[in-house]
């Protein structure tokens, strides 16, 4: 850009060296002379404020810095949380705009007890390129999580009904798309917190035992965490689970996380 700037400045100032020269060979400037140099002014004026804005943006993006690793997010499908989902969109925006800062590919989809198998991730956005950050990017990917969070709470997708969260297969889940985008991920799961699949209710409790099975479980498929970062958001809204319940989901989290290799982030309501 620097280049362009000084390659027009020469050739401004070699214009106007030109039409001195004619000048003082044939008489006064004409009209059509000032009007030429007017024109070169005005089109070197336009590269200046090319360049200088380009100087601005260069000092908010850090256009040499590596690209950063993916961020994973799922949003909890499952029926407990049928009434808060929208409630995650703030939250979800700022985590988009991590993404866009980190120069991250960011990935969003719904899971629940359709978490099973494999999730076709059904919104990805690449921020590694220049300038992707910007804000009419970020609210394109807004747009797309916003309409994805109301079609779960409209109910247009297959949810099983009277369930709390699959906490090992989502998970799992996750740990295998981290794998696929290359490892070391920060992963963000939009939850109450309410585990429960075939072997685990938290809300019952759960005794060293079930806590213990549920790791022997699970453990081998989130291999794929390590290196990784998890978050929950959303804990507890939306639950009258109680306090000493969500204790014990928080800690069946961690241990399945740090065993796995991977570290237990975030555990909050709000970001």
């Amino acid at each position: 850009m620097g280049v362009l700037f000084f390659a027009a400045a020469i050739w401004l100032h070699l214009g106007a060296s030109r039409t001195e020269a004619i000048s003082r060979a044939v008489g006064p400037p004409t009209k059509g002379s000032k009007r030429h140099v007017g024109m070169r002014i005005q089109v070197v004026a336009a590269l200046a404020t090319i360049f200088m804005a380009g100087v601005a943006l260069s000092r908010n993006i850090d256009l040499s810095s590596s690209p950063g690793n993916a961020v994973i997010v799922c949003i909890d499908s499952s029926a407990s949380v049928e009434e808060v989902r929208r409630s995650y969109l703030p939250d979800l925006g700022e985590v988009i705009h991590e993404a866009a800062v980190r120069r991250a590919t960011f990935y969003a989809s719904d899971c629940g007890f359709n978490a099973t198998g494999e999730v076709t991730w059904p919104i990805r956005e690449n921020f590694d390129f220049p300038y992707s950050g910007e804000s009419s990017t970020q609210a394109a990917v807004h747009f797309k999580v916003e309409r994805l969070v109301r079609q779960n709470w409209n109910g247009r997708l297959t949810v099983r009904s009277g369930g709390g969260t699959p906490l090992g297969e989502v998970l799992a889940v996750m740990a295998r798309q981290c794998n696929q985008a290359g490892g070391n991920c920060t992963l963000y799961l939009f939850t109450d917190g309410e585990w429960m699949d075939r072997t685990l209710a938290v809300r019952d409790g759960v005794s060293e035992e079930e806590r213990r099975s549920y790791l022997e479980t699970y453990l081998p498929q989130l291999r794929d965490l390590a290196g990784s970062e998890v978050n929950f958001i959303g804990v507890g809204y939306g639950t009258s689970m109680g306090e000493v319940h969500l204790g014990e989901a928080r800690e069946i989290a961690a241990e399945l996380i740090e065993a796995a290799g991977g570290k237990m982030g975030a555990w909050t309501t709000r970001l």
